[in-house]
């Protein structure tokens, strides 16, 4: 006994329409993106503005330190 294979079976595949694929690879050539290049600015001066300026203030308490400092002094005053 053969195998018996309907011819819808075998033109079913070539009658799908083949689909374009219109995903572009984002490093291709033709999407090539203008970078300015980085400026790193060696200036010390202390800017205050600046988010690379070191800060001599402490850091603010998070609220669970907070809570947490809350419950050891209580804990220290009904000693």
């Amino acid at each position: 006994m053969g195998q018996y294979f309907s011819s819808s079976q075998s033109n079913s595949a070539s009658n799908t329409p083949q689909r374009i694929p219109n995903c572009i690879d984002p490093r291709s050539p033709t999407r090539d993106i203008d970078r300015t290049p980085i400026q790193i600015n060696d200036d010390k001066s202390g800017d205050e503005n600046s988010t690379t300026a070191i800060k001599n203030e402490p850091k603010r308490q998070s609220l669970r330190q907070k809570i947490i400092k809350k419950k050891a002094e209580e804990e220290m005053a009904k000693n």
